[in-house]
């Protein structure tokens, strides 16, 4: 017994030795890890730190929209919004910024070249437009002109090459009344109004990319974060500069277009104050009982008709243009129906009379010509009454 006793003492000894060093490597792995993720932490800790309370990891929930193009405190620059939580642009941004056109651009063409790279354009040069993106000389016959990009003059959704003065491109050259240059450069225009998603997904196969490819294109988007490493809050004075002349929403087809609508309300509502003045006095007396009835009078039709066309004014001048415009076609298409009605209940109205045996006879009103008297003379319908020929 004492002897079995023994050798489970002794396995049990053997079993612990062996076990012993598992556990002190168990325990420096624990450690190391510890310390790795510790040192980890620290590192973005610091990284955070270095690139601001607000920086952005990761931009796959984020969405930019260049709002227009503006000068502000002297600098040509983009204002734009940023949205988050994967708010494609539809909700209140995250925060609206601005930045100077040069370092907006500086983004937007690399997006440019990330998206020719996603559909396999392994040769991609940038075009020359790109090439005034910072100030440079360029000399035309004997005349030598330094050109930059930024705002255009007639719009505040567009840039341009603009032509300076002076060799760091600090002074616009004015020629009559643009600064503007002839160049085109619509192959590198800003899509202003558009929402745009940070991070450009694109299906890779396995063996084209490597590990890091998808993280890398989630933390390096191109145009969202040089924006947001170059933006600068833009406040309620920033954001009205550009308000008036972003009533660009009215060009010269929306002028005519409004025109053209208010120009058809007016004629339809003359042609229902001529009906109705000729209406006859029974079918008046109808329509102002049928408004009491709904606790309406005339004088409340006229108030909601001068407060939907201050609203529609206000829509207009405040630049929402869909707004003014589904308003006003509202109104018309209101008193073109209203119109309608009166033409076909009231074209050739017809009054009942009953004649002395009895019958039925109809006497037509008309008031469609001014040429016409209201009475017109009594036609037998159902029944026809004759006097006696007296002998």
């Amino acid at each position: 017994m004492e002897r079995q006793m023994r050798a489970v003492a002794v396995l049990l000894f053997i079993a612990i030795a062996a076990l012993l060093p598992l556990s002190c490597f168990a325990a420096d792995d624990y450690n190391n890890n510890q310390y790795d993720e510790n040192n980890a932490e620290n590192q973005y800790e610091g990284y955070e730190m270095e690139n601001g309370d607000d920086y952005i990891q990761y931009w796959t929930a984020y969405h930019i929209q260049p709002k227009r193009c503006v000068v502000y405190k002297g600098i040509d620059v983009i204002v734009f919004d940023v949205f988050g939580d994967d708010d494609q642009c539809s909700k209140t941004p995250q925060g609206t910024y601005y930045a100077p056109v040069p370092e907006y651009m500086e983004g937007w063409l690399s997006e440019i070249a990330q998206k020719m790279e996603d559909q396999g354009v392994d040769d991609y040069v940038p075009p020359e437009s790109s090439d005034y993106q910072y100030c440079t000389q360029t000399q035309v016959d004997d005349s030598v002109y330094n050109l930059m990009l930024g705002c255009a003059d007639n719009t505040t959704q567009s840039i341009a090459v603009n032509v300076y003065s002076d060799d760091q491109c600090e002074n616009k050259l004015v020629y009559g009344d643009t600064d503007d240059s002839r160049i085109d450069i619509s192959d590198i225009q800003v899509p202003f109004k558009k929402c745009q998603s940070c991070v450009n997904w694109v299906n890779k196969n396995d063996d084209q990319i490597d590990d890091q490819f998808y993280v890398n294109r989630q933390m390096l988007a191109p145009l969202c974060s040089t924006a947001w490493n170059y933006k600068e809050n833009c406040g309620k004075k920033c954001q009205k500069i550009g308000l008036a002349e972003e009533k660009e929403g009215w060009t010269t087809s929306d002028l005519t277009l409004i025109i053209t609508m208010l120009a058809f309300g007016s004629i339809v509502t003359g042609l229902i104050w001529r009906r109705r003045s000729r209406m006859p006095s029974k079918d008046a007396l109808v329509e102002q009982a049928a408004l009491a009835s709904a606790g309406l009078q005339q004088i409340h039709i006229a108030a909601f008709g001068v407060v939907l066309l201050l609203l529609i004014a206000g829509a207009a001048w405040a630049g929402f243009k869909n707004l003014a415009f589904t308003l006003l076609l509202l109104v018309d298409f209101t008193l073109f129906a209203y119109f309608l009605k009166l033409t076909l209940d009231y074209s050739s109205p017809v009054e009942e009379i009953v004649g002395p045996d009895g019958q039925i006879i109809t006497k037509v009103n008309s008031y469609d010509s001014d040429d016409e008297s209201k009475e017109s003379s009594v036609r037998p319908q159902h029944g026809t009454y004759m006097l006696p020929t007296l002998t």
